[in-house]
């Protein structure tokens, strides 16, 4: 049947007035979607036990992306549609008000990314990379410098070099506590969009598009999900790449290797950026020399930063995240070797299914538009880097994007010149607004309504207070950062030199498997620990020295 043909059925079977109703629905249920966190209903209807799944927008945005192409095919114009008209007066309305609107909407987001981390972390939903963080700069107040004893009882550098950290010791001397890390996280990550306006600004030469491109790096998925998951230094990356390029393509040289300083600073892999600002620097500004020493001294940095720095911190005297690329090769020459002469083997290691929709999750939300321009190569790199390691664990959309959102960023801005120069600057901001929440994912208001207060997490809180300020604890890693003020704390079930241990039998068991948690807190009394309380699922065991002897099976 030719397509033709197709339409004209479609014209003489289907109601206008019913679609529009349906699509003017649609939007406005999507609205209350991203506005309110939706819904998650369990329970029964007409005596069926069903649930109803309306936490994220998606599926609705998908399915109205679909009836508006019917729309089209129809030959109805667009501006019959009472949401369209809605859409375009808030478009309009947005690019009068400019930069003015826009801080307007940084202050609310703004709040938003900094109470879900706070409300997550007091309904205990944080876990290993906060406490890991918390307790190394704790210890350096006490002139321990970034020890942890939840990384084996070594400085942190061994594990990951980001010398930012020393940045951010001043903050947490003010307010030495968990919640300083992820205010801080937050209100770096929301800043990150002023360097990305104002490149926007300076590449567009237009409003609307620039802060239609800046909401959309505030709806990106990757970007809210690094801030709600614990703390990370890297994070700093984020903003402090976007900064850098802006400087660069303003020709503020000396505020551009500032920026790149710092960079470079968030962890022993921040140099690989910093060789990408150095390569754009080189082909985008005037200044082609200061791009190739700033791209050339990268490499090295990063080369000393892997073979000096961190085993210098290491006792094992190596640099441990080359681990994750182990099937590739032993070394940076062996790796480069292995992805230019076996592709195909490579290849056939990075087939699941999380891995092959990874670049769609990462480039969907800005609708593609970073393949719009040669400058999208410089995403290239760290998509590399996150779909060769050989865990899986880079490709979640959490921290491990924070260089890469950046840099997609930036692309998306030159993708977008192509667009404004083609169609308009409303076809741009209508392309932004159906990737940014067709990759949505859960908004951020379910996530803080379900981490809410409850008398569950006010009885764990009840319990924390039982334990000794000093004492050497072990805690399961939902339950550790609220610990960190202590020089000894072990993630369970590492109990060997832990005088306390305590549990929660609700929360994630996490390092524990779920299947065995239970009978792992069982075996405690078998090397000396004896129950000190217990509230409910909550239970805290002391250190007695008096090992219960396991029992010989009768014959």
């Amino acid at each position: 049947m030719q397509l033709s043909t197709l339409i004209a059925m479609l014209r003489q079977r289907m109601n206008s007035t019913i679609l529009s109703l349906i699509l003017n629905s649609l939007f406005w249920f999507t609205a209350f979607v991203v506005v309110t966190g939706g819904f998650d209903y369990q329970g029964s209807i007409w005596g069926h036990s069903v649930r109803l799944d309306a936490t994220s927008p998606d599926l609705f945005v998908l399915l109205f992306l679909i009836l508006l192409a019917v729309w089209h095919l129809l030959g109805r114009s667009l501006q019959e549609l009472r949401c369209i008209r809605i859409w375009g007066v808030a478009y309009s309305r947005l690019r009068s008000l400019g930069v003015r609107g826009l801080l307007v909407v940084l202050s609310l987001l703004g709040g938003i990314f900094v109470v879900v981390p706070l409300a997550r972390h007091f309904s205990f939903r944080t876990g290993y990379d906060l406490a890991l963080f918390a307790q190394a700069y704790w210890n350096t107040l006490q002139g321990d410098f970034l020890f942890s004893s939840l990384k084996g009882g070594m400085a942190i550098w061994g594990d990951h070099f980001n010398p930012i950290v020393l940045g951010i010791l001043p903050f947490y001397w003010l307010w030495p506590s968990p919640e300083t890390l992820l205010v801080l996280q937050s209100l770096a990550l929301v800043a990150g969009a002023l360097p990305l306006y104002s490149l926007a600004k300076r590449e567009l030469t237009d409003e609307g598009p620039a802060v239609f491109i800046t909401l959309a790096y505030l709806a990106y998925l990757p970007l809210r999900q690094m801030n709600s998951f614990d703390f990370h230094p890297i994070a700093f990356a984020t903003p402090l790449v976007l900064a850098a390029f802006y400087f660069m393509r303003k020709e503020a040289f000396g505020r551009f290797l500032l920026c790149c300083l710092l960079v470079g600073a968030t962890k022993e892999t921040g140099p690989i950026a910093v060789g990408l600002l150095g390569a754009a620097c080189f082909f985008l500004s005037p200044k082609r020399w200061l791009g190739a020493v700033v791209a050339l001294a990268s490499v090295l940095w990063f080369f000393v930063n892997l073979a000096v720095v961190m085993p210098a911190f290491n006792p094992s005297g190596v640099a441990t995240q080359l681990d994750r690329y182990a099937y590739l090769g032993n070394d940076p020459a062996e790796i480069l070797r292995t992805l230019l002469t076996r592709p195909l083997y490579v290849l056939s290691e990075n087939l699941s299914s999380r891995e092959l929709f990874y670049p769609v999750r990462i480039l969907g939300p800005v609708a593609f538009l970073p393949l719009l321009t040669p400058v999208g190569l410089l995403a290239l790199p760290y998509l590399m880097i996150n779909l060769l390691e050989s865990s899986g664990v880079q490709v979640w959309l959490v921290h491990y994007q924070a260089e890469l959102t950046a840099f997609v960023f930036i692309a998306t801005v030159f993708g977008a010149r192509r667009v404004v120069q083609a169609r308009s600057g409303r076809h741009l901001a209508a392309v932004l607004t159906g990737g940014a929440f067709l990759f949505f994912g859960t908004s951020d208001l379910y996530q803080l309504r379900e981490a809410m207060p409850t008398e569950d997490t006010r009885r764990i809180h009840a319990a924390l207070d039982v334990l000794p300020t000093a004492g050497r604890v072990s805690a399961q890693a939902a339950i550790a950062p609220h610990l960190t003020q202590r020089k000894w704390l072990y993630f369970f079930p590492e109990v060997s030199e832990a005088e306390w241990v305590i549990v929660d039998h609700q929360l994630d068991p996490w390092p524990v498997d779920p299947h065995r948690f239970t009978r792992t807190v069982k075996r405690l009394k078998r090397v000396g620990f004896q129950p000190d309380f217990e509230n409910g699922a909550t239970q805290i065991f002391r250190q007695t020295g008096k090992a219960i002897p396991k029992r010989k099976r009768s014959r």
